[in-house]
């Protein structure tokens, strides 16, 4: 039995910020691809996972290999000329279960190991079971991806992050410990950014835009900014500096659209720089909880359902069969009626045989 799963979408290493942002918006609008797709009945479930480094698509689907073709088609269709500067990728089946587990694991992450990936997946599958788009076989992902992130948890820290990419940029320009940092955005993304900068010896302060005026003032004084703010466009205009500060922008898409005399890098600039990386023989423990969990997550996916669901399905069609269908045949005449009653118990019965998972 196949398996009715796909992943489908961009990372980092496949398209550049301001295109993943693209990406999410064209799917997030009003003609989304993927509800269009749900709605014609292409795909039975759908759940879009948004991250700093990656816009991807968790599709449960009959046919998940032609499912995943008729997305990346309609995305890279609607991105126009731009489409020819992104890389979708596909996996499909226990590829597809690998690829997800290996995501939430943050083992894809650009820094390795990242915890924070775990928990922007899952929040995910949340908001896709919350929006009513999630059905049993991405319930059943969710499922085990929150055991993976579990086991994660339990396992102790991981590196922190997006925000080792700033601490590494601070120190590659060898920024004293001194150096006054303000973070705009009090998000989970800027609250992490300010413990992280705390546990790494420095002293930010963290502005949000109740505190708009005060960021203001101090980004006129301070020595760096860092921008974790999560707007759907560029809105946020730094005051002009003549001594080159640097502001790291972490926005998806970039948040300032204007800092005259500062240094501005943006997500891009930080992802160009590698990552930390596990030690191996952490990373070979999380290959092999991932490796396990895509076999059990595919065990799951292809099981028949359990006794109890089959007699269930079978009370209602007998039901359907002898008590329903022949009031709805009383008005046609007899070999119509016996042609139709035929007609319907050979359907009902080939779906209890691919329900228990028997062949055709």
């Amino acid at each position: 039995m196949s398996v009715p799963l796909a992943v489908i979408g961009a990372s980092h290493r496949d398209a550049s910020t301001a295109l993943r942002a693209r990406l999410a918006a064209i799917d997030g609008a009003d003609q989304s691809p993927s509800r269009a797709l749900l709605g014609g009945g292409h795909i039975r479930g759908v759940v879009r996972v948004e991250t700093c480094s990656r816009t991807e698509w968790v599709l449960s689907a009959e046919q998940p290999e032609w499912a995943a073709e008729l997305l990346k088609s309609a995305l890279l269709t609607q991105l126009g000329a731009d489409g020819a500067q992104v890389k979708l990728h596909s996996k499909v089946g226990l590829a597809g279960a690998h690829y997800l587990l290996r995501v939430g694991a943050g083992l894809d992450a650009v820094a390795e190991g990242e915890t924070a990936v775990g928990r922007q997946v899952l929040k995910a599958f949340e908001r896709s079971h919350a929006e009513g788009t999630a059905d049993r076989v991405l319930r059943l992902c969710w499922k085990h991806v929150e055991t993976l992130v579990h086991h994660r948890r339990v396992e102790g820290s991981a590196p922190v992050g997006v925000q080792s990419l700033v601490l590494d940029e601070l120190e590659r320009r060898e920024l004293p410990l001194g150096a006054r940092v303000a973070v705009f955005g009090l998000g989970d993304m800027g609250r992490s950014m300010v413990r992280a900068l705390a546990a790494a010896g420095r002293a930010p302060r963290g502005f949000g835009r109740a505190t708009q005026a005060e960021f203001n003032r101090a980004a006129r004084q301070v020595e760096v900014v860092v921008v974790a703010s999560g707007a759907s466009a560029p809105w946020l205009t730094l005051p002009r500096r003549d001594d080159a500060p640097v502001v790291l922008d972490l926005g998806s898409p970039q948040q300032v659209v204007a800092a005259d005399g500062w240094h501005l890098l943006n997500l891009d600039d930080l992802l160009r720089h590698q990552g930390q990386r596990l030690p191996e023989s952490v990373r070979e423990q999380l290959e092999a909880l991932v490796r396990v969990g895509a076999e059990r997550l595919v065990q799951t996916l292809t099981a028949p359902p359990p006794a109890e669901a089959l007699g269930a399905i079978d009370d209602e069609r007998r039901a359907f069969l002898h008590d329903t269908l022949p009031g709805l045949l009383a008005t046609v005449s007899p070999a119509e009626a016996r042609r139709l009653k035929k007609t319907f118990a050979a359907f009902t019965h080939a779906l209890m045989r691919r329900t228990r998972g028997d062949s055709p």
